[in-house]
């Protein structure tokens, strides 16, 4: 991390998430018991990124010996927490599961890291990561960038706040996420498209569902 912090040009693009609609589906889909595996932020997020991924193939790349290399497929890495530091296990091809797949495998691949049991490959194949803080009482943050991978997405906690809407002043439930990116090949205009369909995506969470 420390290489990649000296030798990768980093900039920040920040945007805010109405995740109101999102803390609504999560309930329903809690209360119908729909999913063996409880739906949870992370797997939302997981999910809408590797859509906004699909549209955006920059973000969805490497930088490997001065070239830029775009990745067909959408392996997500997971920054997960444990005794001895930080692991980033990797979820594949994120972009074909639908929701309550996507709940599932992040489950069990998150429960073997945690417990040490992940091979070789769990560890490696990453185009893109996502570290989410969000159970943490963090406004926002930024993450260091995972060679050769071109970006990671910061997700910090959703919180109550106020709001403008029309005119008015109303409570939401927002949420701040902060894309770091490899300046050599992305620049900003193509990360802020990025967060504007990442936005578009939570704030709309039905998609999630319904879309495979």
């Amino acid at each position: 991390m420390a290489e990649a912090f000296r030798d990768i040009p980093h900039f920040y693009v920040t945007a805010e998430i109405d995740m109101t609609e999102a803390v609504r589906l999560k309930d329903a889909l809690a209360r119908s018991e729909l999913f063996t595996t409880p739906i949870s932020y992370t797997h939302m997020v997981l999910k809408a990124t590797a859509l906004a991924l699909k549209r955006h193939p920059r973000l969805n790349a490497s930088f490997t010996d001065g070239a830029l290399e775009l990745k067909g497929e959408v392996n997500l890495g997971m920054a997960v927490a444990v005794e001895d530091g930080l692991i980033v296990p990797v979820l594949r091809h994120v972009d074909e599961m639908s929701l309550a797949e996507v709940a599932s495998a992040a489950r069990d691949l998150v429960e073997h890291a945690r417990r040490g049991r992940f091979g070789r490959d769990d560890l490696s194949g990453g185009t893109f990561t996502v570290s989410n803080m969000g159970m943490l009482d963090l406004e926002e943050f930024a993450a260091v960038i995972n060679p050769p991978q071109a970006a990671i997405l910061a997700v910090g906690a959703i919180k109550a706040r106020a709001v403008v809407r029309d005119g008015e002043v109303v409570p939401r439930r927002t949420m701040r996420v902060t894309v770091s990116c490899d300046h050599r090949i992305i620049d900003g205009v193509v990360a802020g498209h990025f967060l504007e369909e990442l936005k578009q995506l939570l704030e709309n969470p039905i998609v999630l569902v319904v879309r495979e």
